[in-house]
């Protein structure tokens, strides 16, 4: 392989793998939306729109439908959120009390850090 065709190959790989970091990191953060802000009512409408071909009147009516759910979805998100904060909490006190003082620290220290990754599940205000 020549040189030329070594540094191409090198060049494509590390495009597709920079293009699956920043899809990989734009995907968790529609993730991250979508859990706490609900489902995008107008992404949701336009994609019905475009593939049922909805009518205005039927897009009004979707749209209301949406918006009326969405509330709701919130506050499932919100309430199963809380409900899983608690039992994360509850087996990390059980497993903790297995461990000894190093193993507690280096514990203590990923449970940190897993917190600082997922601040919206670890009670925390969201990082935009």
């Amino acid at each position: 392989m020549t040189v030329r065709a070594t540094w191409l190959l090198g060049g494509v790989i590390l495009g597709f793998l920079g293009g699956a970091w920043w899809g990989a990191r734009h995907q968790m953060a529609l993730h991250r939306r979508f859990w706490r802000e609900g489902p995008n009512t107008e992404l949701v409408l336009a994609r019905f729109t475009n593939r049922l071909q909805l009518d205005a009147s039927q897009q009004a009516a979707v749209g209301r439908v949406l918006e009326t759910y969405k509330g709701r979805i919130a506050t499932l998100h919100r309430d199963t959120r809380a409900k899983f904060r608690a039992v994360q909490l509850a087996m990390r006190a059980d497993v903790e009390r297995t461990l000894n003082p190093e193993q507690r620290r280096r514990f203590e220290k990923r449970a940190a850090a897993w917190d600082a990754r997922h601040p919206e599940l670890a009670g925390k205000p969201p990082v935009p």
